[in-house]
């Protein structure tokens, strides 16, 4: 996929190296609710002052592609009180 070719032998020596960490991950224990929210539209290609520009479907909807600038953004509509559980 990266144009580049790795042997059997450093492929067994990179995974004998974190195979470790990647059993304690697995075995860690799981919290009982993990919370997520899905921020997500329908683009369509659309004709804007003469220009075909790609928008959502939605009002007002606000594209934001710098994921902490979609993170402050999302927590605007998280009260105060609540805030610290949801930055966990």
């Amino acid at each position: 996929m990266y144009g580049i070719s790795v042997s059997r032998v450093t492929l067994s020596a990179m995974t004998d190296k974190i195979i470790g960490e990647v059993r304690q991950w697995q075995q860690r224990s799981l919290e009982s609710h993990y919370h997520f929210v899905w921020l997500d539209a329908i683009h369509y290609i659309v004709k804007d002052n003469g220009r075909h520009v790609s928008k959502a479907i939605f009002p007002g909807t606000e594209v934001q592609l710098c994921i902490v600038h979609q993170i402050r953004n999302s927590m605007k509509c998280v009260g105060l009180k609540n805030s610290a559980e949801v930055y966990g």
